[in-house]
């Protein structure tokens, strides 16, 4: 889970982001942008979080490919 900054939670602060992922075929991020937030802080709290995180890769037919990841 994405740490959430303390003093952002002592503050009450709440937000959003949303983020296009490039996946690998390996299912590790190959890169990250996030298109769109209301709070920087945690969208590179999310965005940190998001980069560690290991995916299943896809399949077609036998082969893992690359694929991009909207998240929201």
């Amino acid at each position: 889970m994405p740490l959430y900054p303390e003093k952002l939670r002592r503050a009450g602060v709440q937000g959003e982001s949303d983020f296009l992922l490039f996946v690998g075929a390996d299912g590790q991020v190959k890169s990250l942008y996030c298109y769109e937030h209301n709070q920087a802080e945690l969208a590179m709290a999310a965005a940190a979080a998001l980069i560690r995180w290991n995916y299943e890769p896809v399949k077609i037919g036998p082969d893992q490919v690359a694929v991009p990841v909207l998240l929201r």
